[in-house]
C-alpha cells in the first residue's frame, strides 16, 4: 500500500527482484511515497516518465530513455520485454491498443491487436508490426537497439515476479525454474526457445516476422503465410476529445475505452468531491464486478511531450496456452468483447496550449475503464494526490493495498509538457507489484 514517508526513501517493489540497482540508478527521481515518483530535482533535465505493473520493462524503459531513445523506443523496449517477463499477459503472440500524443500536439490511436483468421492454429500476432509502427512513426532508434534489452534477459533469465507466479496460481499452471525447481518468486525463469527465437527477431528485424524466414516458422506453426504477410495495425488520427474543464481527454476507441468515456461523463455530471465516492459512482456507470481479463498496461513519456499509454494483452491470461511450434513463444487467445472491454489508454491535454497533462492507461479487469476515468479525474482536474487517486476503492469492500484484478498505471504533468517538466508524477497500482519512476539526467 502507499504511505507517505518522512527522512530517508521507501520503495514498494517486489522483494524478487530486490531492484536496488533499478532504484538507485543515476536517471530515477524520487519524492512522496512509495509508488509514485515526481520531479525533475535542482540541476537535472528530465527525460520521461514510466509506469508499469512490471518492474524490468520499467526499468528497460529507463535505459532506452537513458540513452537518447523516445517514448516510443522505450514502449517498444518494455513491450518486446514483458514477452520475457510477464508471459501470461503481453508477448509477441499477443499485440494491444495504445494512445499518442503527439510532440505536435495531436493524439492517435494504435490499434494492433491480435486477429481471428479462419483456419489459422492461433490468431495472427500483431505485437511485432504494432510496436515496429511505433517505432518508425515516433522513435528515434534503430529496432535492434530497442530489440537487444529484451533479448538479454531472453538469454540470462530473469528473476520470477510475483506477478508471474500469481498468474501462474490463478491459471492452474506449472512451471519450473532454470534449475528445475518449482517456480517461485526470485526463481531464474529461463527459455532456450525463447532466447533463440528473441535472437532472430532482433538480428533479421521486425518485418522478418510477417514476411521472412521468422514468418516461414510461424507458418509451419499453424498461422497461415498470408495472414501474416497481410497483417497491418490500424493507425487513426482526429479522435474525438470529451471536454475535462478547460483540458480535453481521449480514450482508446474499443469497447473499454467507451466504458471508461461513460465512466467520466458521469464524473462530471455528478462529481461529489470524495475519492471514494468518485470512484463507486465511476465504477457503477460500468456496471458489474472486476472480472480478471489478460492484459497489462504502461505508461511512458517524454521530454519532448510525446506520451504513450498502451494495453497490451494475449487475448485472456495466458493466450491459448500453447507456445507457436519451437519458438517459444506463446500463442494468443481470441480477444473476445470481455477481453476488449478491460483494455483502456487515456491521454489528457490543455484545451488551449495543447500540453501533455496526462497518459493513464488500464488493463487487467473489466473494472479498469473506470477505474482509468476516475483517476484521471481526480489527479489532473481535482489536483489529488497520484498515489491518493490510484489507492480510492474499486469496489466497496475491497481492502487497501488487496490485489484486484484492475491494475491502472500512470504518469501526469498538472503544469503540461513539455515545458513544465517540475510537475510531473508518475505511479503504479498498489494492487499489482509494478514501478514507477521519473528519469533524468544530469545527475
Amino acid at each position: 500500500m502507499f504511505r507517505p514517508f518522512r527522512g530517508e526513501r521507501q520503495w514498494r517493489l517486489p522483494s524478487v527482484l530486490a531492484l536496488a540497482a533499478l532504484v538507485g540508478l543515476a536517471g530515477c527521481s524520487s519524492a512522496g511515497g512509495p509508488g509514485v515518483k515526481t520531479g525533475p530535482g535542482p540541476k537535472t533535465t528530465y527525460l520521461g516518465s514510466i509506469a508499469a505493473d512490471d518492474p524490468q520493462a520499467v526499468d528497460i524503459a529507463r535505459q532506452i530513455l537513458m540513452q537518447g531513445g523516445s517514448a516510443a523506443d522505450a514502449m517498444v523496449a518494455a513491450g518486446l520485454t514483458l514477452g520475457v517477463t510477464s508471459p501470461a499477459r503481453a508477448g509477441l503472440g499477443g499485440g494491444g491498443i495504445c494512445l499518442i500524443h503527439r510532440p505536435d500536439q495531436s493524439v492517435a490511436e494504435l490499434d494492433f491487436l491480435p486477429q481471428t483468421v479462419p483456419g489459422s492454429a492461433y490468431p495472427v500476432p500483431g505485437m511485432v508490426r504494432g510496436l515496429s509502427v511505433l517505432r518508425a512513426t515516433f522513435g528515434r532508434m534503430r529496432w535492434q537497439q530497442d530489440a537487444v534489452p529484451a533479448e538479454r534477459l531472453a538469454l540470462d533469465g530473469v528473476p520470477a515476479s510475483t506477478n508471474l507466479t500469481d498468474d501462474l496460481a490463478t491459471a492452474g499452471r506449472v512451471q519450473n525454474a532454470a534449475d528445475g525447481t518449482p517456480l517461485r518468486p526470485g526463481s531464474v525463469v529461463q527459455s532456450r526457445d525463447l532466447a533463440s527465437f528473441y535472437s532472430a527477431l532482433r538480428l533479421r528485424g521486425d518485418l522478418d516476422f510477417y514476411q521472412g524466414v521468422i514468418a516461414n516458422r510461424l507458418a509451419a506453426a499453424g498461422i497461415p503465410a498470408a495472414a501474416l504477410a497481410a497483417y497491418k495495425p490500424v493507425l487513426t488520427d482526429n479522435l474525438v476529445p470529451l471536454r475535462a474543464g478547460d483540458d480535453k481527454i481521449v480514450f482508446t476507441h474499443n469497447a473499454g475505452g467507451a466504458m471508461a468515456a461513460r465512466a467520466w461523463n458521469a464524473l462530471a455530471a455528478q462529481d461529489s468531491g470524495n475519492a471514494a465516492a468518485r470512484m463507486a459512482l465511476a465504477v457503477k456507470s460500468v456496471g458489474g464486478a472486476d472480472q480478471p481479463t489478460g492484459g497489462t498496461a504502461v505508461v511512458i513519456s517524454d521530454a519532448t511531450g510525446l506520451g504513450i499509454g498502451c494495453a497490451f494483452t494475449m487475448g485472456r491470461l495466458w493466450g491459448s496456452g500453447q507456445t507457436i511450434g519451437d519458438t517459444g513463444v506463446l500463442g494468443a487467445a481470441p480477444v473476445d468483447a470481455h477481453e476488449d472491454a478491460g483494455l483502456v489508454a487515456a491521454v489528457e491535454f490543455n484545451g488551449y496550449t495543447k500540453a501533455l497533462r496526462g497518459v493513464v492507461a488500464g488493463a487487467g479487469g473489466t473494472l479498469a475503464p473506470a477505474a482509468v476515468a476516475a483517476t484521471t479525474y481526480a489527479a489532473i482536474l481535482k489536483a489529488m494526490p497520484l498515489d491518493q487517486a490510484l489507492a480510492a476503492p474499486r469496489v466497496p469492500t475491497e481492502a487497501h493495498g488487496q490485489r484486484t484484478p484492475s491494475r491502472v498505471e500512470a504518469a501526469i504533468c498538472p503544469g503540461g509538457l513539455p515545458n513544465k517538466p517540475d510537475t510531473c508524477a508518475a505511479a503504479f497500482d498498489p494492487r499489482g507489484s509494478g514501478f514507477a519512476t521519473i528519469v533524468v539526467g544530469g545527475l
